[in-house]
């Protein structure tokens, strides 16, 4: 009686700790439509790997892509009789026991895979004796509700092996480079002894550990009849068949994954795109990326050898200290050491953590952490002792503590280099800065600069289209004063400072004359220049006033270069395109819209503006890029002081655009320009990647070719001194001209290439838009009173150009108030020739 009491009473206790410890328990019944976050992957057109979203990394497999060989491992090291038992191995659990006992703890425990599937996916890592005996309850649980099989496919799936990879399909690529599909006895006996404990046993870091946790899986399968002797024994005498770990993608494609992941997020939330699975094919190149960043880079190293931004400027010995010093002295008379000012210093000593400079007037101290977000010129030329480099004052000491100066490196400039296909608008390579671990910023995509005379190409254009101007149009390049707001006058100048007098539309955008530019804004209005912009494929708002037609107003470099291949294209808009299609988990396939508007721009008149474009290429601006085997069109740009140099183009396939200046708007030096800085760039991009590929149409069905001489006429066939012209159907001349010797009763008061006077000349016409950017740059314009000036030109009857009505009430933003742009420099080899093409 005695004796059914106590059974009584433990048969009662056990139910009721099973009840007590059982109630609140997760459903497990969730497991069977297991779904754990998954990595997703950004691919190249080649099919490789340049991206990750995740929050963990893994990638599912089914039970049937896993080979037998991998089952047996992970069996023979974590659970021989999974097969057999009911989700609970009894006497590992009294082993456990007798363990944890002994040490006077909870120790681990021979866990079934049922039961770590469970711990791993339903409880926390905890050890407790509550934990362990809600575990054991969840696994006979969740071994009555799924299959064996799906257990294991669960597991594997899930398990942590190391390195930040989740499941045996991760963990294969990461550790052998390949799927797990294909895994063989070594590679399977590796990852197995992996489970036990992941990062202290990982054969990157620890393998003699590895080595001797792969013999007890070869032992184990042996021991249940995997494998004979003499295989385990093969595998013992050789290495671990690692794949070779290699330098990660992010810095060469940082910058286009970061803008697919803003695009993605149009259609995923955050969460969706790092838990998805997704496979997101895009459209980089990736041996045109390789191009495009070494281009940058060299484009950079080369300015900075020829303006001493990030390197020392010379090294000097004891007589060089004299003069420097004498040199420093007359730079500082009368001046205070601010914050933010740039100066020369002598390194004094190289110590741990600091450089000791001499700036003369006081001491100073560089960090040299400072060091390591310079670039790679100042590793092939590190500072030393008796250099003199440039610094910038970052702090002062309280006056009197006779603490250093604290100063930094001053900051260095960036270039951008974005390449899209014509036809598709493929986004086939962006560079958006020097170093993408230096900075993430995107100056292709996320950068507003002023184009300077890229922007031009779409004011010829609007003239082209408007019919009341040709190729041929021969304007007059002369002073000329326009009134603009509140009483001040606008002079447009050229670089040269001189003007060229009659000269051709042509001739005139080849060497990128500024007030041709603004004289043909006036005639056509700002509004038709807008709308070719803007059909091209310009989005950002450009300003009103005629120094919109100088490039003033501040766009993306994707736009720009976007609306050159609108140009290329024949007229045929379309937005940039990054995805070409995403694969979900399920294999559903999904692909992004593409805006497009068909043929935004007219095919012929994008047929002369190309051929107008080609000319800055062999005759203007451009003629650093005259030796390259294809035939490129395109056009320079060059910001007021050289703050922003620009180069963008075209060939029949592809459009690019380069842009190089410093974040903070800083001018890049002396003598540089788009010529000198941008151009070099493009040039080394297209002779590593664009060799091959198709010619330009040579003709098109509305424009007509014809004979002319300089002035725009027609030519007879004994002319001499004549070029081809192309003409919109119906715009063809019909003058003829006579020849040398005949009379000419439309003669010119000027000829054409004869420089201007300066003297009061009208432009050629088109009434004035009573509307301009405001304020302007004193730099390029010329703001003294009419009144005051001696031997300048009058200004033109009153015309208001006030801002007004429904016109803009004042600046925006910077592309309202920012400084009109220069005009280009040629080339480095003609700095001091002032009638060179601009």
């Amino acid at each position: 009686m005695l004796s059914f009491a106590l059974a009584a009473l433990g048969c009662t206790a056990v139910v009721g700790v099973y009840l007590y410890y059982a109630h609140g328990l997760p459903d497990y019944r969730d497991l069977a439509d297991y779904q754990p976050p998954q990595i997703s992957r950004v691919y190249a057109q080649d099919g490789s790997i340049i991206g990750e979203f995740y929050e963990e990394r893994r990638t599912l497999v089914d039970r049937s892509q896993i080979p037998e060989v991998l089952i047996q491992a992970i069996l023979s090291a974590e659970d021989a009789d999974f097969y057999s038992h009911k989700g609970l191995d009894y006497m590992g659990m009294a082993r456990a026991v007798y363990n944890s006992v002994r040490a006077g703890r909870v120790t681990g425990s021979g866990s079934t895979i049922t039961q770590q599937t469970v711990k791993n996916l339903l409880l926390t890592p905890k050890k407790s004796i509550r934990r362990k005996v809600r575990e054991l309850i969840l696994a006979r649980r969740l071994e009555q509700h799924l299959s064996k099989d799906d257990i294991l496919a669960i597991y594997l799936n899930a398990i942590y092996l190391g390195h930040g990879r989740y499941g045996v399909q991760e963990a294969a690529q990461y550790y052998f480079g390949k799927d797990a599909s294909r895994l063989g006895l070594n590679e399977s006996a590796t990852l197995a002894g992996l489970i036990q404990s992941p990062e202290r046993i990982s054969p990157f870091k620890h393998p003699k550990r590895a080595r001797q946790r792969r013999h007890y899986v070869l032992k184990q399968m042996v021991k249940n009849g995997h494998i004979q002797k003499r295989d385990a024994d093969r595998i013992e005498s050789q290495g671990f068949a690692l794949r070779t770990r290699t330098k990660t993608s992010r810095d060469k494609f940082g910058w286009f994954v970061d803008e697919v992941y803003k695009r993605l997020l149009k259609s995923y939330t955050p969460k969706e795109i790092k838990r998805a699975g997704l496979k997101i094919h895009t459209t980089i190149d990736p041996i045109r990326q390789t191009a495009a960043m070494k281009s940058v880079q060299m484009g950079l190293n080369s300015l900075d050898k020829r303006q001493t931004y990030g390197r020392p400027i010379s090294r000097v010995n004891d007589k060089g200290i004299k003069r420097w010093s004498k040199r420093q002295r007359k730079r500082l008379k009368g001046q205070t050491l601010k914050v933010g000012k740039t100066i020369e210093g002598r390194v004094l000593a190289i110590k741990k953590d600091v450089i000791e400079l001499d700036l003369l007037v006081n001491k100073a101290e560089l960090r040299r952490t400072v060091l390591k977000k310079r670039h790679a010129l100042l590793k092939k030329r590190p500072i030393r002792l008796g250099d003199i480099i440039k610094v910038k004052i970052a702090s002062r000491p309280q006056p009197g503590s006779g603490e250093p100066l604290k100063v930094t490196l001053p900051e260095l400039p960036q270039a951008a280099l974005i390449v899209i296909d014509n036809e598709s608008r493929d986004v086939l390579a962006m560079v958006g800065g020097w170093n993408y671990a230096i900075s993430k910023f995107n100056r292709s995509t996320r950068s507003k600069r002023q184009p300077g005379s890229a922007f031009k190409p779409f004011v010829w254009g609007a003239a082209i289209a408007s019919r009341q101007f040709t190729a041929a149009s021969n304007l007059l390049d002369a002073p000329e004063t326009l009134r603009v707001y509140q009483g001040r006058f606008w002079q447009p100048r050229n670089y040269t400072r001189k003007f060229k007098g009659a000269i051709s539309l042509r001739d005139a955008l080849a060497n990128s004359v500024n007030s041709i530019a603004v004289h043909l804004t006036e005639a056509v209005g700002i509004e038709s220049v807008h709308q070719f912009a803007k059909n091209s494929g310009i989005k950002s708002k450009v300003g009103r006033g005629l120094s919109a037609a100088l490039g003033s107003s501040e766009v993306r470099m994707i736009e720009l270069v976007n609306g050159y291949s609108t140009i290329a294209s024949s007229g045929h808009f379309k937005e940039p395109r990054l995805i070409r299609k995403i694969e979900t988990s399920n294999r559903e396939i999904k692909t992004p819209k593409q805006a497009q508007l068909g043929d935004s721009l007219s095919p012929d008149v994008t047929f002369i503006v190309r051929s107008l474009l080609r000319s800055v290429v062999t005759d203007g601006s451009g003629r650093g890029l005259k030796s390259v085997k294809r035939q490129v069109v395109g056009k320079t740009g060059t910001t007021n002081q050289a703050r922003d140099a620009w180069f963008v183009g075209s060939l029949p396939d592809v459009s690019f655009a380069t842009w190089v200046g410093f974040d903070n708007g800083r001018p890049l030096g002396r003598k540089e320009s788009g010529s000198r800085t941008a151009v070099p760039i493009i040039k080394h991009y297209l002779d590593q990647a664009e060799t091959d590929g198709p010619d330009w149409k040579s003709s098109t069905k509305g424009v007509s070719e014809l004979t002319i001489v300089a002035d725009g006429r027609l030519a007879q066939a004994e002319a001499t001194g004549t070029r081809v012209e192309f003409f919109l159907n119906g715009t063809e001349p019909t003058d003829v001209a006579p020849l040398e010797g005949e009379i000419d009763e439309n003669a010119f008061l000027m000829n054409p290439g004869s420089e201007a006077k300066d003297q009061d000349i009208k432009p050629s016409g088109g009434a004035l838009n009573p509307v301009s950017d405001a304020p302007i740059d004193t730099m390029n314009l010329d703001l003294t009173p009419v009144s005051a000036r001696k031997g300048k030109t009058r200004p033109r009857p009153a015309v208001d150009l006030s801002l007004k009505g429904s016109v803009d009430d004042g600046p925006q933003n910077r592309q309202e108030n920012g400084p009109v742009p220069e005009e280009d420099e040629q080339s480095s080899d003609e700095d001091d020739d002032e009638d060179r093409p601009q």
